[in-house]
């Protein structure tokens, strides 16, 4: 009985590891590069409008380094 238990959870994490390659294959193909990563050194600055976000008080920036 004990072979039989070992033999079943590796089959068990064998079967885990595929689905887990197998989705993340599958999401791959799905994104198509429509997500990216943030560009190297980006900045933007947000000035948000006090109509639209009451509270917001003057300039945002938004940086990302390399």
């Amino acid at each position: 009985m004990a072979k039989n238990k070992g033999y079943r959870f590796l089959l068990l994490l064998a079967s885990i590891g595929v689905a887990l390659v197998f989705g993340e294959l599958v999401l791959r193909l799905a994104a198509e590069d429509r997500y990216h990563v943030w560009q190297p050194n980006m900045v933007v600055i947000f000035k948000p409008s006090p109509g639209v976000m009451p509270g917001i008080v003057g300039r945002s920036r938004f940086i990302t380094n390399d």
